[in-house]
This record gives C-alpha cells, structure tokens and sequence, in this order.
C-alpha cells in the first residue's frame, strides 16, 4: 500500500514598482512603467524568463492629497512640477493585469516625476533721455515654449547689465536683464533686451559777435 503526501507550493512574492515622467501641462506625453525586483525570482528564474504576463492591461494609481486614484481621472496637465508617489491597482492583494504561474505580482509604490516646461522669454526694447527720472526699468516680455504670458512666471525684476545706478545714466544703450521668477512649474530662459538712453536734445541761441560770447543755450527742450 503506498501513501501520498499533498504538498501546496505558494505563488512567491514577486514586486513590481510603477515609475513615471511627464513635462508640466503636457498630459500627452506622459511615460508610465513598472519595474519587477530582481532579486525576488526564486532559483533560476530571471526576469527574461519568468516574467509575469500582461493580461487586460494594469491600471496606475497616483497619490492625491493621501489618498490614491486612478491616474486617468484626474487633470494631469494641471499637476505641479514635483514628485508623487504612483503604484499598479491591486485586488486581494495581487495587481490587476499581471499573470504568473509562479509568482503573485504586488504592487510596490515608485515615483512619477513631473519635470519643469522649459520657456524662453524675450525681454523687449525701451529707451528714455539723457536727464528724465528712471525709476525703474520696464519693458515688454514674450513668451515661447508655452501659452501663457509673462505675468504668469511671476519676473523678479528688470535691470541693465552693468550698471549700478538708474541716476543721470549716460546716453547709451544697455542690455536689459531679469534677475528672477517665482513660478516652479517653469525653467525659463532670458533673452536679453536693450535699453536705449538717447541724448537730449537743445536749442542753441544766436551768436553774438560783442562780448566775445560764443553762444548762448535758449533752452534744452527734447525734441
């Protein structure tokens, strides 16, 4: 008489990690992937030939003020450049969409990282003359790369390279410059401007021949 012992071999924990990367406000460009750990296949199993099948497809979850949803109901060109925590839905314990005889595939939480647009900005021409108040430099800005305008990244200020005081500044022309912006969602490059201080411009009086008096400033009126 023989006897026969049944033994049950568990599926082992296999982990997968989603992974993501998108540029800020580009929703269709959005790159979404899972990573198995290594070094959970058991003996000579590697990831070339035991890897998990794919069977109706996975489904990203992401992290939304400390609750996790799916990733495709929500606005993602609205997300903030940054990182946020994303991992594959599971059920009981095991992802959805992921098949192995072998191995129960569980969900281990990655990274979708939204990276800053990259705008140039070119800063527009302006001019004043030589003597009238500067208070401060403006000037026009446009913006490429994107559809928004330069109010939006929020420019520190303006300044002319160079110099260090807006008083009774030479005739001349100067490159103007941003020194800063306060918007996170955006790497934004300068293109300079030029400012152009023009000479004022007077009227000369009447030369007189007594007196020896070359001649005679009427006024200094700009033209």
């Amino acid at each position: 008489r023989s006897e026969y012992a049944f033994v049950t071999v568990e599926k082992a924990p296999l982990k997968a990690t989603a992974v993501g990367s998108m540029t800020y406000g580009e929703a269709g460009g959005i790159k979404l992937d899972y990573k198995f750990t290594e070094s959970d296949f058991v003996g000579n199993d590697t990831i070339h030939n035991a890897k998990p099948g794919v069977s109706g497809g996975v489904v990203y979850l992401i992290e939304i003020d400390g609750t996790f949803c799916e990733l495709s109901g929500i606005d993602l060109s609205a997300l903030a450049a940054g990182s946020y925590r994303i991992k594959l839905k599971d059920v009981g314990g095991a992802v959805s969409g992921l098949v192995s005889e072998n191995y129960i595939v569980i969900a281990s939480t990655g990274t979708l990282n939204v990276g800053r647009k990259s705008v140039t900005v070119r800063i527009g021409n302006a001019e004043s003359v030589y003597g009238d108040a500067i208070g401060s430099i403006t000037a026009p800005m446009t913006v490429t790369g994107a559809s928004i305008s330069a109010d939006v990244l929020n420019v520190s200020e303006l300044y002319l390279e160079g110099v260090e005081s807006l008083v009774k500044l030479a005739a001349n022309s100067y490159a103007i410059s941003a020194r800063g912006y306060n918007n996170g969602n955006y790497d934004v490059t300068f293109v300079s401007g030029v400012y152009t201080v023009r000479a004022r411009q007077v009227e000369i009086g009447a030369i007189s021949s007594d007196g020896g008096e070359v001649g005679n400033v009427k006024n200094a009126a700009v033209q």
